[in-house]
């Protein structure tokens, strides 16, 4: 036999608790979510790491064209740059971000520019 809920504060104690269970469940739900959107970003991030760290920026170029914005690190004293190709790939929404080396000295991407570093952004 079901439990009987007979006093007022008894119902709002149990709409309380069922209020309170389904919010955890969905907070639950939203956070799988998240982790499931989260991993493609991850997953590229460490690809690309592999792919073009260390690698010359110009091999970078010839395989993805040229970049969409190319910009000095504010504050940066090591000559490195940011070049920005935009959304390359829909499943992870990365846009696309490579620091590059330009060697010391030097205010303008050369051939002797590396890239060392990807960010998924």
């Amino acid at each position: 036999m079901g439990t009987i809920i007979n006093s007022r504060s008894e119902i709002h104690l149990f709409i309380v608790a069922a209020l309170l269970l389904g919010g955890c469940a969905s907070s639950i739900r939203g956070q799988r979510e998240e982790m499931i959107t989260a991993y493609p970003r991850t997953q590229r991030e460490r690809l690309l790491q592999l792919e073009w760290v260390n690698q010359p920026y110009r091999s970078l170029i010839a395989a993805a064209g040229p970049p969409t914005i190319l910009m000095r690190i504010p504050g940066d004293r090591t000559n490195e740059m940011v070049a920005v190709f935009g959304v390359r790939d829909k499943v992870s929404g990365c846009i696309d971000a490579f620091v590059v080396f330009n060697g010391y000295m030097r205010t303008e991407i050369n051939n002797d520019s590396m890239v060392t570093k990807y960010f998924c952004r």
